[in-house]
């Protein structure tokens, strides 16, 4: 009988981009939201307010095509936390050593965590913020800032480990 266990790990969840019907992460409730709020409008205004069916379905259009503007304009394809504020990077990073403790700022550091876990990270570089026009789906450090541990954690006392990248 054989007695070794092999285990391999199949990044099974990593895999997955998260999109529903194309849309990437959470932006399909949205789309839901708008056409659950036209069709309860559309029957609030044909029924209760007796108007009449094109204009009913005139009005009760106007809640689809915001949550599609919002979907289609701001969100989808754009960095996150395009819909809000874009001149500072979303995500950021800690990692924690015996000697230091370093700190990365930028896009989608998700997906580096996943990296660094694995192993599979041989080093990383400072690069502009991305464009709100692009689509980011790689990780974007726009910061790194290194503090050796015994030092003050207050944030006056980080000082950048590389200089911020130009724009």
């Amino acid at each position: 009988m054989k007695t070794d266990l092999r285990l391999t790990d199949t990044n099974a969840a990593s895999d997955s981009r998260g999109r529903t019907w194309g849309l990437e992460g959470s932006l399909f409730w949205w789309l839901v939201g708008g056409i659950g709020a036209a069709i309860t409008a559309f029957f609030l205004l044909l029924v209760v307010l007796k108007m009449t069916l094109g204009v009913s379905l005139g009005i009760a259009l106007v809640p689809l095509a915001l949550c599609l503007a919002y979907i289609f304009g701001l969100r989808q394809g754009k960095p996150p936390g395009n819909d809000s504020d874009t001149n500072s990077p979303p995500d950021q990073l800690t990692l924690e050593y015996p000697a230091a403790v370093v700190t990365l700022e930028g896009w989608r550091l998700d997906l580096l965590a996943q990296e660094l876990r694995f192993g599979h990270v041989v080093r990383i570089r400072v690069v502009p913020p991305p464009s709100t026009t692009s689509k980011v789906e790689e990780p974007h450090v726009t910061r790194i800032w290194a503090r050796e541990l015994g030092e003050l954690v207050s944030d006056e006392a980080a000082t950048p480990a590389v200089a911020q990248a130009n724009n």
